[in-house]
């Protein structure tokens, strides 16, 4: 995720069935663009069926997630404003609670109910590249494809002048 002073910026890769994590709703605005894929949103207890392309608005304080859904994993940017202090809720969801993303009971600590829900890390750009050589980038083979160039720096860290990198499939180096 690339944090900036006012914005949290992330590409989140839902494979089908699964959920982005649980059931919440956050003090700040967020904005959500599915650009592949297919994926159910849970939204203020409805839910929606979102496809490449569709965009989603949730004010502060509106209770949401999103579940993938369809055959392909679904990829969806997701941008959050970030001032002031944040505060998340997370509340009991029925609906949530059908897909696996409701906590089992109410908290507004993302660290204590809902930590235990939160899915495994993709991997990084440089294991994913290496577990896909010879296989063909589609989003199901290479998720790691649609994460930062170069991975994560450490505060200080000097950016490499390389601002690109090859991926199987995408043609000659």
């Amino acid at each position: 995720m690339a944090e900036f002073e006012q914005i949290g910026v992330r590409i989140h890769v839902l494979p089908p069935g699964e959920p982005n994590g649980c059931y919440h709703a956050e003090n700040q605005q967020e904005d959500f663009l599915v650009l592949s894929g297919e994926c159910t949103l849970l939204v203020e207890g409805e839910e929606r069926t979102l496809r490449a392309w569709d965009f989603f608005h949730a004010p502060a304080g509106t209770e949401h997630i999103f579940v993938g859904t369809g055959d392909e994993p679904c990829a969806v940017l997701m941008v959050g404003s970030r001032v002031g202090d944040w505060t998340v809720s997370f509340p009991v969801s029925e609906l949530a609670a059908r897909h696996g993303a409701s906590v089992e009971r109410a908290t507004s600590d993302p660290h204590r109910d809902a930590s235990r829900h939160r899915r495994p890390r993709l991997p990084t750009r440089r294991q994913a590249l290496r577990r896909s050589r010879g296989s063909t980038n589609r989003l199901g083979s290479d998720q790691a494809a649609l994460e930062p160039l170069g991975g994560r720096r450490r505060a200080g860290a000097r950016r490499s002048r390389r601002r690109s990198a090859h991926l199987p499939g995408s043609g000659p180096p």
